[in-house]
């Protein structure tokens, strides 16, 4: 089940940093939390901190920065 996990995490994280609606970022931050769920390990093999971290410094567009904040918050 990897390749469709490694696909879940690389298409939650085009639509929390892209997508146009507050309610849809918001909801692609549950869901990758929930595929974090799998552990400690799966942060590090999706390289989620690393993306995370260029989200919050994109200085052109508040979306990322503000989904960033989502991912952390849930």
């Amino acid at each position: 089940m990897k390749p469709q996990v490694a696909q879940l995490i690389d298409n939650l994280f085009l639509e929390l940093v892209y997508a146009p609606k507050y309610a849809a970022r918001r909801g692609a931050a549950y869901g990758l939390a929930g595929v974090i769920g799998l552990g400690i390990g799966a942060m590090k093999e999706f390289d989620i901190l690393n993306r995370l971290r260029i989200g919050a410094e994109d200085k052109k567009r508040y979306e990322p920065r503000q989904a960033t904040m989502f991912a952390f918050e849930t």
